[in-house]
């Protein structure tokens, strides 16, 4: 039987733990990243749950829970997301995940923790979570993406999407005359640093159209954009001084992309329309060749996407869920084929 251990804050192991990641995750990370993880305050004011499993002195397991708030239809619920579950390749098939999610979830569950939720870019990662802990498949993920320049995408990845090379031309004229038309004049829209509390209204209105949505409070909000590897811009719609829209961006150097990892409007089309429109013209000057989104099957907004001619290229990210004690009538949220569910990119930016 495995001793599973609870990672305490200062501990001297946890040098042990960041390598521990690093030789199981391709770039991981560091200290600096370890602490905006799990040590930094977020909306609960406090610090994530990390747990592990050392044979002797080796750590051959972890697994971590980031805690936050969740919204189902209209209760309100702790929730955690699940977050670097490893387990070292020499010991694998010995029951170190199911030891790890047993425990950490039983512990969570003892502090007040009621729902669940964890990911999995490859279909493999949330094969334990399912046939090894009490989890369940629940939805999937698409990427959009809006082409800005067909050239700067390289052939290797037009194939992908069946688009001839002659053609670049042509298409590109009709590209890019559709992002240069700008909203009506009484929508504002501007970057800020960070998120005040005038936030807490545009959630409120804007959260009704979900079954389920991760609670965006200020807090919650800065802690994701404080993101060490993450070149965040906030982009904001304001009508008569209040705010009713808003899109975080990230601008991906590499892949000469600008990422939309979050979004929220207030079901007023035109604030939609405006914020996209602001974004593809600020990708447009920054020579990017495309932007992407990552969005929820059934998500409300989809069609908001598809006017603007971003279009689905991908599903790849699997959204797994568990929940304890909550009410039959939240539970209908993970069961029926169709829920509104609001999970983003800035949801699973660990």
């Amino acid at each position: 039987m495995w001793q599973v251990e609870r990672l305490s804050k200062n501990d001297i192991k946890l040098t042990q733990m960041i390598e521990f990641l690093n030789a199981c995750f391709k770039n991981w990370g560091d200290m600096g990243y370890w602490n905006w993880k799990y040590e930094k305050k977020n909306l609960l004011n406090m610090s994530s749950n990390a747990w592990f499993i050392r044979n002797a002195s080796e750590v051959i397991g972890f697994y971590g829970h980031v805690p936050l708030k969740i919204k189902i239809n209209k209760n309100v619920y702790f929730g955690s997301q699940a977050v670097d579950s490893a387990t070292h390749p020499n010991y694998r098939r010995k029951g170190i995940f199911a030891a790890l999610d047993k425990t950490s979830v039983f512990h969570a569950g003892e502090e007040g923790t009621k729902v669940f939720y964890g990911l999995g870019v490859i279909q493999e990662s949330t094969k334990g979570h399912i046939t090894k802990g009490n989890w369940k498949l629940w939805c999937q993920g698409v990427t959009l993406i809006r082409i800005l320049d067909l050239r700067k995408l390289g052939h290797k990845y037009l194939k992908k999407i069946f688009i001839e090379i002659p053609a670049l031309n042509t298409l590109n004229q009709f590209l890019v005359p559709k992002i240069k038309k700008k909203g009506p004049s009484y929508v504002e829209t501007d970057e800020i640093s960070q998120f005040d509390s005038k936030i807490i209204s545009l959630y409120d209105r804007a959260s009704r159209k979900f079954d389920f949505i991760v609670e965006r409070s200020p807090e919650y909000l800065n802690w994701r954009v404080s993101h060490p590897r993450k070149n965040y811009h906030i982009f904001v719609a304001n009508i008569n001084a209040r705010i009713c829209g808003y899109m975080v961006i990230h601008h991906n150097k590499i892949l000469n992309r600008y990422e939309i990892e979050d979004y929220l409007y207030d079901g007023n089309p035109v604030v939609f329309d405006c914020l996209i429109k602001y974004v593809l013209i600020r990708a447009f000057n920054s020579r990017c060749a495309s932007v992407t989104a990552t969005i929820t099957q059934h998500h409300p907004y989809s069609v908001m996407f598809y006017k603007n001619l971003f279009f689905r290229i991908r599903n790849r990210t699997q959204y797994i869920c568990h929940y304890e004690n909550i009410c039959k009538e939240d539970q209908i949220v993970f069961k029926k084929a169709k829920s509104a569910v609001h999970l983003t990119r800035f949801d699973k930016n660990e």
